[in-house]
């Protein structure tokens, strides 16, 4: 057995251990002091950087340079992490999920604001309305209706708007561009809205319907012009005779007659159409299709209007 001292001695041993433990501690720590922490900084914008290859990837933001390419568009990045995220986009892959509400985001800045629409905290407060916002950027915006600025000037005309994401809606009437694609149809749409309206037609939903008759429609619009039907409400007038129509396509296809333009052109004959319906009842002339049937002789044509004058003729006989 140990005596006394020898039992000190361990005990000694034992302070002597936990010191070094203590000392290799604050050797470690010593090295992570914020003087060394990041040691490698920037040379034009001086932000500093813990690790060489982290000044590397942040040398890309000041240089045009984007190495790094999406396979899929041939999008380009300058960081790969950039690259990552926005693959997301086109394998509908999303991996930020909200635990209150199971929605999933592809982004995890999207999920930290979805969150937020969880809470009634509003901190950020306009001090001419005293409206409030969950975010900095939508009050910026929002002062802007006050102030009356305008700072989004578009290239192609002399439009402005308050808001970046207006401008950008509205250099598509310019442009012409249409990013959002149906996948069922491949219709391509402007506005990412007009495509989820769009998505109503292939699903077979009509949530939209008429109080007067009950039909149903599958996007809002559809209702309101349907109900002009019932009120003979012809809000859309020509500005060259003054003829009116309930809808403006109707009115559309109507101005065509003064400018005799013909856009809608039959691929086989070459014959030109005022409106795209007259063009797809011509179609039926080659393609031997003879839909509409004579009741009383059984005689077909290929027009219904066609089919409404041989019907007088059997009213004539009686």
């Amino acid at each position: 057995m140990k005596d006394n001292d020898d039992l000190a001695d361990d005990d000694d041993d034992d302070d002597d251990t936990e010191t070094q433990t203590e000392q290799g501690k604050r050797l470690r720590s010593s090295k992570l002091t914020p003087a060394h922490e990041k040691a490698y900084h920037c040379p034009i914008c001086h932000k500093a950087f813990l690790l060489p290859s982290g000044l590397r990837t942040h040398e890309l933001t000041h240089s045009s340079a984007k190495p790094y390419v999406c396979y899929v568009c041939d999008a380009r990045f300058a960081h790969l992490n950039n690259l990552k995220r926005h693959t997301y986009v086109h394998t509908d892959q999303k991996p930020h999920v909200c635990e209150i509400c199971l929605k999933s985001f592809n982004k995890y800045s999207h999920l930290t604001q979805h969150r937020r629409t969880h809470t009634a905290a509003k901190l950020h407060t306009c001090f001419v309305c005293q409206k409030g916002f969950r975010y900095l950027s939508h009050l910026k915006a929002h002062s802007r209706i006050h102030s009356g600025d305008k700072p989004y000037l578009c290239d192609f005309c002399p439009k402005t708007f308050n808001k970046s994401n207006d401008l950008a809606r509205h250099r598509r009437t310019h442009t012409y561009e249409k990013p959002y694609f149906c996948r069922t149809c491949q219709k391509g749409f402007t506005l990412r809205s007009s495509l989820n309206k769009h998505m109503h037609i292939h699903m077979n939903l009509k949530p939209y319907s008429c109080q007067i008759c009950g039909k149903t429609f599958s996007q809002a619009s559809g209702v309101i012009q349907h109900k002009r039907t019932h009120t003979n409400d012809r809000i859309y007038a020509c500005n060259l005779c003054n003829k009116r129509y309930n809808h403006i396509s109707h009115l559309k296809a109507h101005r065509l007659t003064h400018s005799g333009e013909k856009p809608f052109v039959c691929h086989v004959c070459g014959k030109a159409f005022t409106r795209l319906s007259s063009l797809n009842k011509h179609k039926k002339l080659h393609l031997d299709k003879k839909p509409y049937t004579c009741g009383v002789c059984h005689k077909e044509f290929t027009q219904k209007s066609n089919l409404t004058l041989h019907a007088r003729t059997h009213a004539e006989k009686w």
